[in-house]
């Protein structure tokens, strides 16, 4: 699947872990929302969204969430970004390189 940006005509493959936000250290970096403001993740052939920072709101299908499953066809929004999952095809990307982090709880969930 793919995040497409629909207020920037940007697009973003959907890896097994995606850290969205604004720090160097995220997948998909977007200004003004916080440093790792949303996680999405692949759970049983499903994407998860959560909700890392909850003073940013984050909406699916104009809904405000701190966590749910994403769809082809749902509108994301976080903070002012738009965004929309589109199906490209029925495999899941896999992610180049192996994502670590210096905590070491997530460290240990990316594993």
């Amino acid at each position: 699947m793919v995040l497409i940006q629909t207020n920037q005509n940007r697009s973003f493959p959907l890896t097994k872990y995606n850290l969205i936000g604004s720090s160097d250290d995220v997948q998909i970096r977007l200004p003004g929302v916080a440093a790792h403001q949303v996680r999405i993740e692949s759970r049983d052939g499903r994407f998860m969204l959560r909700n890392l920072n909850f003073k940013i709101p984050v909406r699916v299908n104009n809904v405000e969430v701190t966590e749910a499953f994403v769809s082809p066809q749902d509108e994301l929004q976080i903070g002012e970004h738009e965004f929309q999952i589109e199906d490209v095809g029925n495999e899941l990307p896999h992610s180049q390189s192996r994502m670590t982090s210096k905590n070491v709880n997530w460290n240990q969930e990316l594993q």
